[in-house]
């Protein structure tokens, strides 16, 4: 994955079996399998991934930021309300972790999206991220 070899690593976990690949893989092959399955637009087998990472690694920093991955893929699927879920996971296991801003702004763009009252989601990531890169579009919600 590092050499921008996704098709090898993902021919190399077709061949062994997902589903093998799944249940004995190791946490850093996971998420190269699903990096490379998500670079040649293979989300079926990205979310497997990111879901054997966290069901088999569940205290690793991977397995956190796999929540986050998965709420990214459910938004590009157009599935809002599983990657509210996502989000929220992620936050609540990694609350001041790496992503954790983004989470928040791509929550709050969710709820506004949906026509939902994004208002406290906005205030909320203000708190916490005042210069963030959802910090304009939270000032944009709150002036609505």
């Amino acid at each position: 994955v590092a050499r921008g070899d996704d098709a090898t690593v993902l021919e190399a976990a077709e061949v062994k079996g997902l589903e093998a690949v799944y249940e004995s893989a190791s946490s850093s092959d996971l998420t190269a399998l699903a990096a490379a399955a998500q670079s040649l637009s293979r989300p079926e087998i990205a979310q497997h991934a990111l879901e054997a990472l966290r069901e088999r690694f569940p205290d690793a920093a991977t397995a956190k930021t796999a929540a986050f991955q998965l709420g990214q893929m459910a938004e590009s699927a157009g599935k809002p309300s599983e990657a509210m879920r996502w989000y929220r996971r992620y936050l609540s296991e990694s609350p001041g972790g790496p992503r954790a801003a983004e989470a928040m702004g791509r929550q709050m763009l969710i709820v506004h999206r949906s026509g939902g009252d994004a208002w406290l989601l906005a205030d909320s990531y203000l708190r916490r991220y005042p210069q963030g890169a959802y910090a304009a579009t939270a000032r944009a919600i709150i002036r609505e």
